[in-house]
């Protein structure tokens, strides 16, 4: 065995909480405190966020922390995002 796997506890609790994760990259990229949508949509070609964005029914989520995806908030009228129902994820 490879000494880097000698002596693991793996059932130790993670240091990688996404709590954390989401705390460090808020501050690493100066975003303010938000809250996740309830339901998140993967739209990996960009083809919905695309179209959402150009019918004026998607907006930039302004506490997004990830660094892999560009999310999107989409409303239930256009020009309108006061209440998020959906977050869009565009990789």
């Amino acid at each position: 065995m490879p000494p880097i796997l000698l002596h693991k506890d793996y059932d130790a609790e993670s240091a990688f909480k996404p709590e954390n994760l989401l705390r460090e990259a808020r501050r690493q990229k100066s975003l303010p405190e938000a809250s996740v949508p309830e339901i998140c949509i993967l739209d990996p070609d960009g083809d919905m966020v695309l179209y959402l964005c150009n019918a004026g029914f998607a907006v930039r989520h302004p506490g997004w922390a990830c660094y892999h995806t560009e999310p999107r908030l989409r409303s239930s009228s256009p020009r309108s995002c006061s209440r998020p129902a959906a977050g869009f994820l565009s990789a």
